[in-house]
């Protein structure tokens, strides 16, 4: 399918939806009504490189979750096509690498669905804004160079490389001699160090804490783009003028970059006014960055109990054991697993089986310090990675847990007064990096099958794994009620 909207203003106005949803093309044409610009869709790449031949397009909005490669390989065309076109891509919530894949293809922005009207609008009318002060009193060269560079900078999703292509493309055209670019949530006082150039972190984290000083009067006071009288705020190598460059967020979060210069250093106006349109890309590629990582966030986190699910196992234990080994520290690793959780499920059900494994997450996280990890393995049981830990030290935590679970009335705590002859308890088993194995599968399967020990054993137990090798059946018991 292919259709035109009753509006058409200028040759680079038109909009291009490519998607095969019907109701999706519908709904967002709906929603650019207000725009008065021509709206193109297509429900194939085919047809939407038809009409982008046909007419230049300044936003071409492609669904890459629904189209899959051939929507990867679209965006590609588009830079041959509509060379002046900003793409913004449609990406599934958990099918996030096909958004950082569109984004280094050159989209200029993402949305995940379902996609919310007012989301919706806002992406597009922020890209329309930056497109708008591209295009105004510029030459077609210098809108294509500051299109390059806004395109470099969003191809960019986490923070530490944004930060650095962003500070470095700044620095060029301001020439600057060094820089810094921070970060800062408004629960936080510290601000976070995405990247230095010119300078070590060290002297850039003394440049934070300067900041953070003058705070509440930097975030009032600053325009977009200011220079700031030395004396205030000085930089490593730059015995002159510091240009800073504010930058609010969508939430309330803020990051200031800051440039130093020459003392006989001057910014010609159009130097200033590219650093401003550059400015809002890069704010709109840190708020995408923000989302990103909170996407990503919560595709680590168990929806019932909001403790990490399987998927950040294998990413927490792997980068720790390795930091572990390099630093020369133990980490002990807990399976825990719920005595006779099956009955709860049978006699009460299945949501006071959820609510009590709840519970059981909240003591769980009290029970271990916050640079440990607690992950819900499935169903009833639970694996705690803890950090700079022993053997002994994993023992004193599991028995916390264990007489925690034992004494703790969690039914009653329900409002389950029948409940009175069914005890909960908890089966753990112990296996510490690098005592008893030195590889993440192995170390879990020793903790496991300790657990699984004083599950058959007794219930209500602590076992601790044996080095690798020794059969099951030679584990030791510890600390049996």
């Amino acid at each position: 399918m292919e259709t035109d909207s009753v509006t058409a203003p200028g040759i680079h106005d038109a909009i291009l939806i490519v998607g095969p949803d019907f109701d999706l093309l519908t709904r967002m044409s709906d929603l650019l009504a207000d725009q008065e610009r021509l709206v193109l869709t297509a429900q194939d790449t085919g047809g939407g490189r038809q009409l982008l031949e046909r007419r230049p397009c300044m936003l071409v909005i492609v669904d890459v979750e629904l189209l899959g490669t051939a929507g990867l390989e679209f965006i590609q065309e588009v830079r041959e096509l509509s060379p002046l076109a900003d793409v913004v891509a449609l990406a599934g919530q958990g099918k996030l690498a096909s958004a950082v894949h569109a984004l280094k293809l050159g989209a200029a922005d993402y949305l995940t669905k379902p996609v919310l009207d007012e989301e919706f609008q806002i992406v597009i009318r922020r890209r329309l804004d930056l497109r708008r002060l591209i295009d105004e009193n510029r030459s077609l060269k210098e809108t294509v160079e500051l299109l390059s560079l806004c395109r470099e900078i969003a191809s960019h999703i986490e923070f530490e490389p944004l930060g650095a292509t962003a500070l470095r493309i700044l620095m060029s055209i301001a020439a600057a001699k060094s820089g810094v670019v921070l970060f800062r949530e408004d629960h936080d006082r510290v601000f976070r160090i995405f990247a230095v150039n010119g300078m070590t972190k060290k002297e850039g984290k003394i440049v934070a804490d300067h900041v953070a000083e003058k705070d509440a009067a930097f975030q009032k006071s600053l325009p977009i783009v200011s220079w700031m009288d030395v004396a205030e705020l000085r930089l490593p190598n730059a015995d002159g003028p510091v240009l800073l460059i504010p930058l609010r967020l969508e939430g309330k979060e803020w990051t200031l970059v800051a440039l130093g210069f020459d003392p006989e250093s001057a910014l010609p106006r159009e130097k200033k006014e590219q650093i401003r349109v550059l400015s809002r890309q890069i704010a709109l590629s840190l708020n995408n960055a923000l989302r990103y990582e909170r996407l990503r966030d919560l595709a680590f986190v168990d929806d019932l109990t909001g403790l990490y699910n399987m998927r950040y196992l294998d990413r927490f234990a792997d980068t720790e054991m390795k930091r572990a080994s390099r630093h020369g520290y133990p980490v002990s690793f807990l399976f825990v697993d719920l005595d006779f959780f099956k009955q709860v499920n049978d006699r009460f059900g299945h949501l006071v089986g959820s609510r009590l494994l709840i519970s059981v997450g909240q003591e769980l996280r009290n029970a271990v310090r916050d640079i440990d990890a607690i992950v819900r393995y499935g169903g009833d049981e639970f694996i705690l990675i803890l950090i700079n830990t022993p053997t002994q030290g994993a023992k004193q935590v599991a028995e916390r847990i264990r007489r925690c679970v034992q004494d703790r009335p969690f039914l009653a705590e329900l409002g389950i007064e029948r409940a009175r002859d069914v005890r909960l308890s908890a089966s753990i088993g112990v296996a510490t990096f690098p005592d008893h194995a030195r590889d993440k599968e192995t170390i879990i399967r020793l903790a496991d099958e300790a657990m699984y020990h004083a599950k058959t054993a007794s219930r209500n137990a602590i076992y601790v794994a044996s080095p690798a090798g020794v059969p099951a059946r030679e584990m030791q018991s510890l600390l049996i009620p």
